[in-house]
């Protein structure tokens, strides 16, 4: 008569033991429920790590443990490679159907040497590049033109920096195009640029009205219904496979992990509404698995989302992949 083993209750057969098909397959079914809580287990243990790693990140706090792990909560765009269609900024990746243009202010008659612009709110998506001024000098002047600016939004300082410029000729109002660092933008964002001159013989024209820096703010328009957001990429392990979740609030989710040429799409699989880490908002939560062998290698993860016929924007809050050992 056959024993059991101690733990799972497995058939432990003697040389002289009849046994049946059914007792086979009993204990496959067993083998089978016990792999299947322990994967289980193993990806729980991924999540829990994932949400760790990222509450660390968004506290500012150092994270040395990335060995088998890509996240991004995209608090900056550092991790990113590329993208298209997304814009990025403050804890968030987003789309919007609707694009933001260069906004002119117009020039009037009075000038200044340090101005900044009324506050521009946008109505459309895109990035911010630089602003056309209007400068103007009574003399000849025959070095650059020296200065600096500042981009604000919502009362956030966005970018900074110094600029020069040809000088414009004597008593004559030329414009001149300042490059800024890009500052991607969303609509109902509240941006101020201020300007600041060096020389004491070149002024800034202000606007018709007086009522700030005149001249136009340079926005590369967005505006897009889907977007691809690639990530720099990370040496990761040997693994047989992976789990990994997006948080975003409307639009749809997808994932994939790029080594060269060679591209291996996510299945998706259950969603729930949950909050995200970084502000608490409601959001949904996208899980995703890959159930093959992935060579150890630089994996980029790869970010798609799209916005459906009546959507007019979507946010992706995070998104974390954990290779599986």
């Amino acid at each position: 008569m056959a024993d059991f083993t101690q733990n799972y209750g497995l058939h432990q057969w003697e040389p002289t033991d009849p046994f049946l098909r059914e007792d086979f397959n009993q204990d496959l079914s067993t083998i089978d429920a016990a792999l299947g809580q322990l994967d289980r287990s193993a990806e729980a243990s991924a999540y829990n790590v994932y949400n760790l790693m990222l509450q660390n990140d968004y506290d500012g706090k150092y994270t040395g443990y990335k060995k088998a792990l890509a996240f991004d909560g995209f608090l900056d765009d550092t991790g990113i490679a590329s993208k298209s269609g997304f814009l990025q900024s403050d804890g968030t990746l987003w789309m919007e159907r609707e694009g933001q243009g260069d906004i002119n202010l117009g020039i009037g008659g009075n000038m200044a040497e340090s101005e900044s612009t009324s506050t521009l709110v946008m109505t459309g998506c895109g990035t911010i590049t630089g602003f056309s001024c209007w400068i103007y000098s009574y003399y000849e002047v025959s070095q650059q033109v020296t200065g600096t600016y500042e981009v604000t939004v919502n009362g956030k300082s966005a970018a900074s920096g110094d600029f020069a410029v040809a000088p414009p000729p004597p008593e004559t109002n030329t414009e001149r195009t300042i490059p800024f660092s890009p500052v991607d933008i969303r609509t109902g964002d509240r941006c101020v640029v201020t300007l600041n001159v060096n020389s004491g013989s070149v002024m800034l024209r202000r606007t018709p009205d007086s009522n700030g820096l005149g001249g136009t703010l340079r926005v590369r328009a967005g505006g897009a219904s889907v977007g691809t957001m690639t990530a720099k990429p990370a040496a990761l392990p040997e693994s047989r496979g992976a789990a990994a979740w997006v948080r975003h609030r409307g639009g749809t989710v997808s994932l994939s992990l790029k080594n060269g040429g060679k591209s291996v799409a996510l299945t998706p699989e259950e969603s729930r509404e949950t909050v995200e880490l970084y502000t608490g908002a409601t959001c949904t939560e996208q899980a995703f698995r890959l159930d093959q062998p992935l060579a150890a290698g630089d994996w980029q993860v790869v970010l798609s989302g799209s916005l459906s016929g009546d959507e007019s924007e979507m946010e992706v809050y995070d998104y974390g992949v954990v290779w599986k050992g």
